[in-house]
């Protein structure tokens, strides 16, 4: 790089030339070997490899994809005439100069939207990914490298506004062409079914792209509305599927129409959408920096060698000659825009009869009577045609009691567009032989129709979903049961929230979801204990949230919910949502954002859903299907929490003002007020109340009797009450770094945590004598704690429980230390002056003493009175298993004080009956016990020794929470800018959420593998696991590593899971 630099300051132009084609030729080689591997359908053993290394990164989603992927095609000539037959030729001349707009100066800030920008995702013809733009985003200290991120953002300032010369914008335009492979449809085979076309540019330019469509969003969504709800409109699916089906159930003899648009993006007139895009004011610079993009014709280079798509084909200057870009981030309103005059004129030949007509880009739907419904669709068909080149190729039609069939009006239409309207519906076998045709349409994904059209259609989206999860659980099963669940967690459980949120609210999607839930039980069962499933109060727990709703510093259950559960709360929550968008909305500061079905009104009444309305009152007395399914299920909800119904909440009104109560719900990134958070909070009151109900019955168990015959309290309950944030950390980790659990090693973690029966425990056999050289003989339990609390043999084996406590502490110590608190870890020599030298022979080679886990210099606890500042403070390391000394009736009940905190206590008093035990061997000349110089020494520089403990149940003491905070805190103050963070607190959120993980991580798997260590005790195979197997990493976490906090956060960099966000 240097030598580069060099070249460039002595301008030898010609040697930086040849160098540069050098490693473009290395570089084409290598992505040639790359895509050979990735052509054709890939081995099981390859999708797994590929998941686990993006597993691994924090890429979830993609991980998921992997697996299900069936590869790429190779470019062989059927597959690039299929690529070829979906980019026409330019239909009409693209004006040379961009429309006349003022001159004026734009600002772009990319700071954000580079370090958002997504790790791992594909490289353009440049080579330039986003990993690079994540390293301008950060905050340098170096003047120049700081600067770095305005000359970016001026960069772009002139590219968008088209003041660089044309060859720049055809190279940059240029995208990489990857035909996907696609699973076939019913009734196609694989080789009938064409390949899906990606586009991947350059990393710069999407970022570029997608901040100036962000800056014209409230532009375009003022523009589009109401008729086109592609741009700015949050839900805009909920809001169609409802509407068409309220419509269809408030006139039942008008007709429902479904347009389907062929290659819509590949074939509108970009002349059109230049034309259509400088009309409207406000989007003058997106519509310069689209023409600059747009006006040539741009490569689209394919195959391992990259040649052009239309290499060699007479007559063809470029290869995207018309239509708008595929990804690109203008592509939606570009579209949108470019059609918009003729979905407007066909929604006001609708409107005087009440009727509608809406589109989501391609995606139109139309609503109204029969005579008038068909004609306008005939005219729209003709006329998008004709003035976007945009093509429909047929149209789905429903009514609910109107004869479809000898319709003369749509016999009328089919001549007038040239394109057929088919009676919408799916033919479905019957038991005694023969079928049944049910009909309904398909609206953005969601069925509008009969009740057995809508459980077909169900149907149809469950089994696709249950066949991905089984997929999914067949591959990981026997390879990695931990990234099985974090893909669970994070991916599958939420692949059918979309059907359950536009719903019907009827009982037609119940079995579908049933299916679904019995696919995430399969999957739970790999790596759970079978009484998860089988014991009530453990089967109540495993369906709650991770985090315990009213007690988040609390364990919770699993977090993978039933959707037939979850059912009432998203169809409530949508729908609520989608009516009180169907109107004008003031969204303050005088601005009135205007509602996408105003027809609509006439069955809510004028200002519902203003200040004094009545909300749904009118809706629900119209005696609709589904007014009546929002009522029956507000009640099931309202039923649910019994007869005492608390007065705060979305549930403590009835379903007449439904969503009307939610100032007590807390916004979350992306959220609009009100309707958004309804689910959520939902969602949240259910879930306390039955946290709270299953509090209470948990805490009525007695105690047990063990089978040694003493009395512990119950397993579920000591796991329910003392878990903690850090313990449960676990469930919401991946597998990454030193963190790769086995076959083995995840369902103990899982058994520990809710207290249930053991897989190894089992394995070997419960009431099995379990060996222990203090306690004698123990008998194995079914949870497995007499592995952990036996006493291995001196001399015949490795210290198994100093192997789990030294996992913990090098992890723990490490990441405080690196963080950059003062300190060293187990500080000899201490006290080792006030001791004799060892004598010849002694075991003890140096003179130690007290050796704590670690020396820190940290604040004063709560309880102590030392003062401001910072304190030499030792610190020691502790583990209680579960048994009738450590863990009580009483104290599990104890809300106040977890037992392991009580075991924290007791440290300090340890040391110094260590430090008198000493005193009383070396210095017993000394008459005062007080006096003696160990005591002294350690209750005058000491005054407290801080315990860090960890339990049964993986939970962990107050302290260690401290110190979490405490070194996050540290290293924030150090790191954030070289992190790559957005700011101090920012960093310091992220470290706290990482080192939670991390830590109770390591804790977890360190006590699993203790009791698989441990099975030979009761005649089970030996399973030793030294320190590096469980202790990670002693170096520390690099909190200034950006890669690193990329990978740990790259999930909800832009946002949890929308199933996450909303539960």
């Amino acid at each position: 790089m240097q030598r580069r630099f060099a070249l460039w300051r002595h301008r030898d132009f010609g040697e930086l030339v040849r160098l540069w084609r050098r490693d473009v030729g290395h570089w084409q080689r290598r992505r040639a070997r790359r895509a050979a591997q990735h052509e054709g359908p890939q081995s099981d053993e390859a999708r797994v490899a590929a998941a686990l290394r993006l597993v691994d990164d924090g890429e979830h989603g993609r991980a998921q994809a992997a697996l299900l992927s069936l590869g790429i095609h190779g470019i062989t000539p059927e597959v690039l005439d299929a690529l070829r037959q979906r980019t026409p030729p330019r239909g009409s001349p693209v004006p040379a100069a961009p429309p006349d707009a003022p001159d004026a100066a734009v600002e772009i800030r990319l700071r954000e939207r580079y370090r958002r920008a997504r790790r791992r995702r594909g490289a353009g013809p440049s080579g330039r990914r986003n990993e690079y733009l994540h390293v301008l985003a950060r905050h340098h200290l170096d003047e120049r490298a700081a600067g770095a991120i305005a000359a970016h953002e001026r960069f772009a300032a002139m590219v968008v506004m088209a003041r660089l010369p044309p060859w720049f914008y055809l190279a940059w335009s240029c995208v990489c062409l990857v035909p996907i492979r696609r699973r076939p449809k019913p009734g196609r085979t694989a080789a009938s079914t064409p390949p899906r076309p990606i586009c991947v540019g350059c990393s710069d330019l999407r970022a570029i792209t997608a901040e100036i469509t962000a800056m014209g969003e409230a532009t375009y969504r003022d523009h589009l509305l109401p008729q086109q709800l592609a741009v700015g409109v949050s839900d805009a699916g909920g809001r169609m599927v409802h509407a068409a089906r309220i419509s269809v159930q408030a006139w039942p003899r008008r007709v429902l129409l479904v347009l389907d648009a062929t290659d819509a993006y590949q074939h509108v007139r970009r002349s059109v959408v230049l034309e259509r895009m400088a009309a409207v004011p406000g989007l003058e610079v997106q519509t310069r920096f689209w023409h600059a993009r747009s006006a040539c014709s741009p490569y689209q280079f394919v195959g391992a060698d990259q040649r052009r798509l239309f290499d060699g084909v007479p007559g063809r200057v470029g290869d995207s000659e018309e239509g708008v870009p595929q990804g690109a981030g203008d592509s939606p309103g570009a579209y949108a825009v470019a059609t918009l005059p003729e979905l407007r004129a066909f929604d006001e030949a609708l409107v005087a009869g009440d009727g509608w007509a809406r589109g989501y880009l391609d995606d139109v739907e139309a609503f109204g009577a029969p005579e008038v419904v068909f004609r306008a669709a005939a005219r729209y068909i003709v006329e998008l045609q004709r003035a976007t080149g945009v093509c429909i190729s047929g149209v789905e039609c429903y009514s609910a009691e109107y004869d479809l069939a000898g319709c003369p009006h749509r016999a009328a239409a089919e001549v007038a567009a040239g394109v057929p309207f088919r009676v919408g519906g799916v033919s479905v076998p019957m038991a005694a032989g023969g079928q049944v045709f049910h009909r309904g349409v398909t609206i953005m994904g969601a069925p509008v129709g009969e009740a057995g059209y809508e459980e077909a259609v169900y149907r149809a989206k469950a089994a696709g979903a249950v066949s991905r999860i089984d997929e999914v659980t067949r591959l990981l099963r026997f390879r990695s049961p931990a990234t099985l669940h974090t893909l669970t967690y994070y991916c599958l459980q939420h692949q059918f929230d979309y059907r359950l949120r536009t719903c019907s609210g009827s009982d037609s999607i119940m079995p579908s979801a049933a299916e679904f839930d019995r696919a995430l039980d399969r999957a739970l069962a790999v790596y759970s204990p079978g009484d998860l499933f089988t014991d009530p109060m453990l089967a109540r727990r495993r369906v709650l949230p991770v985090s315990r709703p009213g007690a988040h510093d609390r364990a919770g259950g699993f977090g993978i919910r039933s959707r037939v559960d979850l059912m009432p709360r998203a169809f409530a929550g949508c729908l609520v949502r989608a009516c009180e968008s169907f109107f004008d909305t003031d969204a303050g500061g005088g601005v009135v954002l205007p509602g996408s079905f105003p027809s609509l009104r006439v069955l809510f009444g004028g200002g519902a859903f203003g200040e004094g309305g009545g909300r749904f009152t009118l809706f629900i007395q119209s005696g609709l299907a589904t007014a009546t399914a929002h009522a029956a299920r507000w009640a099931q909800m309202r039923g649910q929490l019994g007869p005492d119904i608390p007065d705060h909440g979305p549930l403590s009104l009835d379903a007449a003002m439904a969503g009307a109560r939610l100032d007590d719900v807390a916004l979350q990134d992306g959220d609009e007020p009100q309707a958004s958070r309804l689910q959520r909070a939902l969602t949240a009151q259910l879930e306390e109340h039955e946290a709270r109900a299953l509090d209470r019955d948990l805490r009525r168990l007695p105690p047990i009797q063990t089978l040694g015959g003493e009395q512990v309290p119950d397993p579920r309950l000591a796991a329910w009450t003392q878990g903690c944030s850090i313990g449960r950390a676990f469930l919401t980790a991946w597998p990454s770094g030193p963190y790769q659990p086995t076959c083995a090693e995840f369902p103990e973690m899982v058994s520990a945590f809710f207290g249930a029966s053991s897989p190894l425990a089992t394995r070997l056999g419960v009431g099995r004598r379990v060996f222990s050289a203090s306690h004698g003989h123990l008998l194995l339990d079914q949870c497995g704690f007499a592995l952990e609390l036996a006493a291995e043999p001196a001399g015949r084996c490795v210290d198994t429980w100093r192997t789990c406590h030294d996992a913990f502490t090098a992890v723990m110590y490490a990441d405080a230390l690196r963080a950059g608190i003062a300190g060293r870890a187990e500080p000899h020599s201490l006290f080792s002056d006030l001791l004799p030298p060892p004598q010849p022979g002694s075991r003890r080679r140096r003179r130690e003493g007290i050796v704590p886990d670690a020396l820190l210099e940290r604040p004063a606890a709560a309880d102590e009175a030392r003062g401001d500042g910072l304190h030499r403070t030792l610190h020691d390391c502790k583990a209680v298993h579960f048994g009738p000394t450590r863990y009580r009736q009483a104290w599990v009940l104890d809300d106040e004080r977890r037992c392991v905190d009580r075991r924290a206590g007791d440290v300090h008093a340890g040391y110094e009956r260590h430090a008198r035990q000493l005193d009383a061997a070396h210095h017993s000349h000394i008459v005062d016990p007080a006096a003696r110089p160990i005591f002294l020494r350690l209750t005058q520089e000491f005054p407290r020794v801080r315990g860090q403990v960890f339990g049964a149940f993986r939970e962990c003491s107050a302290d260690v929470h401290a110190l979490l905070r405490e070194t996050a805190t540290a290293a924030a103050a150090r790191e954030w800018r070289e992190s790559g963070a957005s700011s101090h607190d920012a960093a310091r959120a992220a470290y706290i959420s990482i080192l939670r993980r991390r830590w109770g991580c390591t804790v977890a798997l360190a006590g699993a593998r203790l009791r698989l260590s441990r099975a030979y005790l009761a005649g089970g195979d030996r399973d030793d696991h030294d320190a590096a197997d469980a202790g990670g990493v002693a170096a520390g976490f690099d909190f200034g590593d950006a890669a690193r906090m990329a990978a740990e956060f790259a999930p909800i960099l832009g946002g949890a899971p929308a199933g996450q966000r909303r539960h």
